[in-house]
């Protein structure tokens, strides 16, 4: 009888422990990206700030040429660009653009086909000059949680070919506004702004649809209003509830005056995510010349109390993956430069892999890798003539096999030709063609999918791939700190790594300086979106029952070993990579693991976590240590690149065996085209930035070397893996590697 009541007495309070409260950080209610200024539409002006309609693959960037006007802001599109959003409020919806065609002598009427969700709808012919076009969104083509909108054009052509022009790019049209709204809203409707008034304090402008504040569900919330100034007599104000299922709860509606000084609670109940509206109902009067508006001061959601969350379901999973992210560059990593406050913060509640090793030095086959299990030589996707074969492990189907809902967001250009989407449910490529996103984008990009889920019970598998710290670097505002304390003496247009590649700039210390510095405002900026990402998790009541990964793929030279990229040598510059995690409850916070692991290390970690047996799967990685001591282990990377303009191809593979590391060097030449070993090895204990290879005589290098042998042996044995080659990439995905340096 005793024995039984204090069974039944530990099972109560391990469920109580397993349901207990999980403090939040509400000010990740205000995060600009995430709050949604015009609820029920989805907008990108090109002009200011973005917009909840995200651009994908095939536009060229943010240009301006004038101050006002059409030219104040735009975006080139290449044959087949891409939007994303979310799902509409209105069933009755449609996309509303100015859009010009790209003309020239002799040019035939452009038409564009929209695609929804791989749909084709009717063509849309686009008149010669500036205009507005319009066209529905069917609603049955529409689906939660995100919508994939591309555009078809009719023609693509490279302005240098038909008018005098040195422009290369390939057009077919330009925008400078674009909106999916409810049919028959202006393009240019006012939209509501919000603003910090300190002290947990907004204040609020309500203009048009309102405004949506993100808030988790599961949790009873009050919100205290200050005053409330509407900009006439007798506008009207709602307050209401939205789920992303698409219902809706009233909580207050009156006179915008008795608003104010009003305390509203209300009740989030379920799970998944939710949205404070903030609504303006009266119309605009005739006579009026301006929008109407209300301005109501409003304190950050307190949770009555804070959001419990049930804990018997699989944690979720968040891999965010910071592309071209030195582990030196990070104060937990050593860096006293102070660029990662962020980071090293929530290193206190995450284990710290000190010696984290990529399995390649470029991005392709290093993401393929942490996402597979697998060495570069096991799936075979090496370079960009090959794509993932159905053969390969792949961690997102293994996941959904076990009930993960799993999610993408990319900001890196190779996805779909690679079939690197394979197994995800929802994947997003929020790319430029001609020039970087950054994380804020992908933050918000990710709000809009983590609202509109249609089964938010489900466990989450999200990777997020941003590429803050990835050339071309050019820190803005705040973030060009580190820059103004190493000036530079050259145009800004030189600090580009390809540059300083072809005009060996490596002789100037101050300038390799100055491009340095440039990297690390990028690595600050990576750094300070990485924070609010964590506080959106924080918000939701995600992040202590979490599995939450900060992990790079590879670093960046700085003329450690004659270059300044990636993707050409196998050195510890490159291939020491940062690697935090922390653990569902955050066990294991702050330790610090010295033995060497890998990033192939993650996919096994991730299927132990969610209790999915993999043992038939073959993966070279095993489940990552939580705790010191592990057993020493070799470990693999290699890097196979072609040739590109000056740049000659490389074939490397490395090992580690204790702190000897060994290279072997398949071609007679090196990136360079001067003469290269096929061999060198070195003593990482005494020699960590490997500037004196040892002797091949050198006793130490036996095991070394013997190791590298079996991997190779292993690697020739390894041909029913390879991924299925592919003929030719697509145009577009060309320019992407181009802009970005992989290609001359």
């Amino acid at each position: 009888m005793r024995r039984s009541l204090r069974l039944s007495v530990l099972l109560v309070a391990a469920a109580l422990a397993c349901r207990r409260a999980v403090p939040s950080d509400p000010r990740a209610a205000f995060d600009p990206e995430i709050v949604d200024r015009e609820p029920g539409s989805f907008r990108q002006s090109f002009d200011g700030p973005p917009g909840k309609l995200v651009l994908g693959t095939g536009w060229y960037g943010l240009e301006r040429q004038d101050p006002t006007g059409p030219w104040s802001g735009f975006s080139w599109a290449a044959s087949s660009p891409t939007v994303y959003f979310g799902m509409p409020e209105s069933k009755d919806v449609e996309l509303a653009a100015r859009v010009l065609p790209f003309l020239y002598p002799g040019a035939t009427a452009q038409t564009m086909t929209p695609i929804l969700n791989g749909t084709e709808l009717p063509p849309v012919a686009l008149p010669p000059d500036w205009r507005e076009v319009r066209f529905p969104l069917p609603d049955a083509l529409l689906r939660a949680p995100i919508n994939e909108l591309r555009f078809g054009f009719a023609y693509t052509v490279q302005p240098s070919k038909v008018i005098p022009s040195q422009d290369i790019r390939n057009l077919s049209a330009v925008f400078d506004d674009m909106a999916v709204l409810p049919a028959g809203r202006p393009l240019a409707s006012a939209a509501s702004e919000i603003r910090d008034a300190g002290g947990g304090r907004r204040e609020a402008t309500l203009r048009g649809s309102g405004l949506a504040i993100p808030l988790p569900a599961g949790a009873r919330w009050r919100v205290r209003f200050g005053e409330a100034r509407p900009s006439r007599p007798g506008l009207t104000v709602s307050v209401e509830l939205a789920k992303g299922d698409g219902s809706r709860k009233a909580i207050w509606s009156g006179p915008a005056e008795r608003l104010a000084k009003r305390e509203v609670s209300f009740a989030a109940e379920g799970e998944g995510a939710a949205m404070l509206l903030l609504r303006l109902l009266s119309a605009r009067a005739r006579e009026e010349p301006s929008e109407p508006s209300v301005e109501v001061g409003l304190t950050v959601p307190e949770a009555v109390p804070p959001r419990a969350v049930p804990g018997d379901r699989p944690p979720d999973i968040f891999l965010y993956l910071v592309d071209t992210l030195r582990a030196d560059a990070l104060g937990v990593y050593g860096s006293t430069l102070g660029a990662t406050p962020r980071i090293d913060a929530f290193a206190r509640d995450a284990v710290t892999y000190e010696r984290a090793w990529s399995p390649s030095s470029w991005t392709l086959p290093a993401t393929v890798s942490i996402l597979s299990g697998v060495y570069s030589f096991g799936h075979g996707v090496t370079d960009l003539d090959h794509s993932l074969s159905e053969n390969v492990p792949w961690m997102p189907e293994e996941l959904s096999k076990r009930g993960y809902d799993t999610a993408a967001i990319s900001q890196w250009p190779l996805g779909e030709s690679v079939s690197i989407s394979r197994g995800f449910g929802t994947h997003t490529f929020d790319v430029r063609l001609s020039s970087k996103s950054y994380s804020e984008l992908a933050r918000g990009l990710f709000w809009q999918y983590y609202f509109g889920r249609p089964d938010p019970e489900r466990p989450l598998f999200a990777y997020v791939h941003v590429s803050d710290p990835h050339a071309v670097y050019s820190p803005k505002g705040e973030d060009r700190v580190f820059a103004e304390r190493h000036p530079g003496t050259l145009p800004d247009w030189y600090y580009n790594t390809m540059i300083f590649l072809a005009k060996d700039l490596r002789t100037k210390p101050a300038e390799v300086a100055h491009l340095r510095a440039l990297y690390d405002g990028e690595v600050l900026h990576a750094d300070r979106q990485f924070g609010a990402f964590l506080d959106f998790l924080k918000s939701q009541g995600l992040y202590e029952r979490s599995m939450i990964v900060l992990v790079s793929d590879h670093g960046e030279e700085f003329d450690e070993h004659g270059g300044f990229d990636h993707g050409r040598t196998l050195y510890e510059e490159l291939l020491r990579v940062p690697l935090l995690v922390k653990f569902p409850g955050n066990r294991g916070a702050g330790l610090r693991i010295s033995e060497r692991v890998s990033t192939v290390d993650l996919a096994p970690t991730f299927l132990s976590l969610a209790r999915r047996e993999y043992g038939n799967l073959r993966l070279h990685g095993r489940p990552l240590p939580e705790t010191p001591g592990g057993a020493p282990r070799s470990l693999l990377s290699e890097v196979r690149v072609r040739p590109s303009g000056p740049i000659g191809a490389v074939d490397l593979a490395a090992t580690l065996t204790g702190e000897i590391k060994c290279i072997h060097n398949a071609l007679p030449e090196d990136r360079f085209h001067r003469p290269a070993p096929p061999f060198e090895a070195y003593d990482l204990a005494s020699d960590p930035g490997e500037k004196k290879p040892l002797a091949a005589t050198d006793p130490r290098i036996g095991a070394c070397r013997d190791e590298l042998s079996r991997w190779m042996e292993r690697a020739k044995l390894a041909g029913d893996l390879r991924g299925k080659p592919i003929r030719d990439l697509p145009p577009e995905e060309i320019q992407r590697l181009r802009s970005l340096g992989y290609l001359q």
